[in-house]
């Protein structure tokens, strides 16, 4: 994983999370097995709990994150879906599917050009 698609992705993952307002434990986890399972450096992955907690108060919005990591990743479609899957992951980890987690889902899904078929 490029560094532009590690901070995007994590950056994204942040935003989603407090999106209702509350960052949950359930969340957490998710992310945190997630950073877990990478196949990454220890380094990395602090990188990656670090760039989650910032971009919770970043003034970048979810929006444009989600540009970011499709101008990263887009030429490979495969990934964003598995990235898509994640971001449901959390949305749903507090049993819960907030309004505005629905909202964000929808906007990326569109920035990712990901159709229903």
């Amino acid at each position: 994983m490029n560094i532009v698609t590690l901070i995007s992705l994590f950056s994204i993952l942040g935003k989603l999370s407090k999106i209702d307002g509350v960052v949950t434990e359930d969340e957490i986890a998710v992310v945190q097995d997630f950073i877990n399972n990478l196949p990454i450096l220890e380094g990395e992955k602090q990188f990656a709990k670090q760039i989650f907690n910032e971009a919770k108060i970043s003034r970048y919005s979810i929006e444009d994150f989600a540009i970011q990591l499709y101008q990263a990743a887009g030429t490979q479609p495969t990934l964003l879906l598995s990235f898509l899957d994640l971001l449901f992951k959390i949305a749903a980890a507090d049993g819960k599917l907030h309004p505005a987690e629905e909202t964000a889902l929808e906007k990326i899904k569109g920035i990712f050009q990901i159709s229903d078929n």
